[in-house]
Formats: structure tokens, sequence, C-alpha cells
């Protein structure tokens, strides 16, 4: 079956436009590159015009996650966000994590992995049309102590219960994130583990990381 078309929309951050996604994107079938803006209002603008799939967001070298892109990302709730940049600081990172983004592509672009991408995008777009079971849950708290960590895990757990095997629980808490010691999870790897090898992901690797606990619940501790 032919891959349905796929559009594709860039806004350069940094205001540094980049001539090589252009080469980039047209040696690949099935995608068209809708807009490009160096400026989020404008492409905010030309977004309302014609709608893209997928929306590049590319922060070049930067290390630093802009002030707009929290609001800008929750303007495009129905589209998938990705952030680009050459960075791999891990605090950025987790803050791009943070985010309601679709994810983070590593500059330079990698065929293979962008196209893997590409492949995730086309398979959630036909669940969005086509809806299932899965879902995310973010359960946050507004200063430590109320409570947040204890919420999460209970709930983790009482799902894990009726969904054996597939239900995650993210630790995503700073600075001090406690799952681990409420499931009496002793293990050296983390989640930075994921975020420093982010080049080099396979499947047996996140496996590793990731920690089974008695209630079959997969932990990804912080």
């Amino acid at each position: 079956m032919k891959s349905k078309l796929i559009n594709v929309s860039l806004l350069y951050g940094t205001g540094a436009p980049n001539p090589e996604y252009q080469e980039f994107f047209s040696a690949i079938e099935n995608l068209k590159l809708l807009h490009e803006s160096e400026d989020p209002e404008t492409f905010l603008t030309q977004h309302q015009e014609k709608q893209s799939d997928v929306i590049l967001v590319d922060l070049n070298g930067s290390g630093i996650v802009p002030s707009w892109l929290n609001t800008f990302i929750n303007e495009l709730a129905q589209t998938e966000v990705m952030v680009c940049s050459h960075s791999r600081d891990p605090d950025f990172l987790i803050q791009v994590m943070k985010l309601r983004a679709g994810g983070f592509i590593p500059l330079p672009l990698n065929r293979a992995d962008f196209l893997a991408t590409l492949d995730r995008i086309r398979v959630e777009r036909e669940q969005r049309r086509n809806p299932g079971q899965n879902q995310v849950l973010a359960v946050t708290g507004t200063k430590g102590g109320v409570g947040t960590t204890s919420i999460a895990t209970n709930l983790a757990v009482a799902l894990a219960e009726t969904r054996p095997g597939e239900v995650i629980l993210v630790d995503l808490a700073k600075p001090f994130p406690q799952v681990g010691q409420f499931l009496d999870l002793k293990c050296p790897n983390t989640i930075m583990d994921l975020v420093t090898s982010a080049d080099n992901l396979d499947q047996m690797f996140v496996q590793k990381i990731v920690q089974k606990h008695q209630s079959n619940l997969d932990v990804l501790l912080s």
C-alpha cells in the first residue's frame, strides 16, 4: 500500500534558515515541505491557512529551550511538534521532554532515523482517526511534598493490575525523584542512560533501562 503524503513545516527557532532541509526532504517520497518561517507568530498564521502533519522546530546548536516554545506547542495541540538541535546537553533534553513536544530529533538529520519518525507519525495519525485504548496520563504538583509521587505510583500500579505489561511509569521529578523508593527499586539505570545514548538507542537497550516491578508495572527511573 502506498504511504499517504505527510506535510512537514519548519520553524527556525534561532532565526537562522538552513537550506540543507530542502535537499534532505526532496529525497524522501510522500513528504512535502509545506511552510518555512523564522518567526513563531508568522508560522502560526501560515499554519492556520494550511495545516501540517508534523512541525520541526530547529534550534540549531542551542541548548536552551526558548521561552515561547511551550506556548507555541500548546497553540498546536493537534499537530506533531518535534524539536531539532545539535545539542545533547542532558538538562536541555529533559526540558524538551517535559514539554508537549512529539519528541527530539538530533541534528544533523539521519535519513533512517527520520524515516522511522515519519512511520511513527503515520501510525499515530491513523490511531487518532481510529482511537484505541492507549493513553498518556501526566500527574503533576505545584510544589514538592503534596503527594504527586504517591498518587502517580498508586495509579500506575492499579492500572498495571488491569493491564499487566502494558503500563509504564516514568519519573520526571526534579530535583528529588522518589518513585524508586516508593517501589523499592534499586538500579543504577535511569532515564539519563537513554538521554545520553539518544543517538544509539535500540529495543534491547531500552528494555535494559526500563525496570520491571513485581506488580507487572514497567518503570523508568529518574
